[in-house]
């Protein structure tokens, strides 16, 4: 990153979150301040990968040619796009298991799976958010993934990449418990947003080529990159130590 500042060289990333209709629409919502004062956010991420790994590329699970397992793979999206949306993090606390050990590649050639299968990620923001992440890959998945929540003073958001519902303050209706009887009413109140669905690869490729011919820099950037490779650091220190971590600082409490 700072090479490229020295040379000035036009410098960008591939974060494809940002530019998803669903997500998108959101940022602008809480750009507008249609949410009011946000309390906090949960996103929800997992499908199920088997033991024999058939739907997708096994060095996924091979730590010396991917690095780290879902934290290092997932979490670098969520974490990139949660700081787009509510600013920066000042705490962060991970929690991750390995669910198989050992795996086989598409062929049956057995290898030793050192990353994690499944974490866990609660963060604090500088603003007073609380947001935690689920990510699994030995999970039953019953929704769209990702799947996203985000609960203000003035309303609330639920959506996924292609799909969007808003319930205002006005429209949140007041909660009962009966033991006695199964629960309704959560759909209600609950109004879709249209999308306009749209390719988010083609958006950044046309809005960095764009950058490069009009000598303006190009968000996401390297600098967003290392910003979110810390996170993804802190959040290992922290499960190797059962401790909140302050990223880029020291470990807290």
């Amino acid at each position: 990153l700072q090479t490229a500042r020295n040379t000035g060289v036009h410098h960008g990333i591939i974060q494809n979150m940002r530019y998803q209709a669903g997500p998108a629409r959101v940022k602008e919502m809480l750009d507008r301040g249609d949410l009011g004062r946000i309390f906090h956010v949960r996103v929800v991420f997992g499908y199920f990968v088997p033991k024999r790994v058939t739907n997708r590329p096994a060095w996924f699970y091979q730590k010396e040619q991917s690095g780290g397992g879902i934290v290092h793979d997932m979490m670098a999206h969520f974490f990139d796009l949660l700081q787009y949306m509510l600013g920066p993090v000042e705490g962060i606390y991970c929690d991750m298991m390995t669910a198989f050990s050992e795996r086989e590649d598409a062929d049956g050639h057995r290898f030793r799976s050192e990353v994690e299968d499944a974490a866990t990620v609660v963060m604090r923001f500088r603003s007073g958010v609380i947001a935690d992440v689920f990510a699994s890959w030995v999970r039953r998945k019953h929704e769209e993934v990702p799947f996203f929540e985000i609960d203000g003073e003035l309303g609330s958001v639920i959506c996924s990449f292609n799909e969007l519902k808003v319930q205002s303050h006005e429209r949140t209706a007041d909660f009962s418990y009966d033991p006695t009887r199964q629960q309704t009413g959560y759909e209600e109140g609950w109004e879709p947003v249209p999308l306009k669905p749209t390719n988010p690869f083609e958006v950044q490729l046309r809005n960095f080529i764009a950058g490069i011919i009009a000598g303006q820099p190009c968000k996401p950037d390297w600098e967003d990159a290392v910003a979110t490779h810390r996170l993804i650091e802190a959040a290992y220190e922290s499960a190797d130590t059962g401790r909140a971590v302050t990223p880029g600082g020291t470990t807290g409490g």
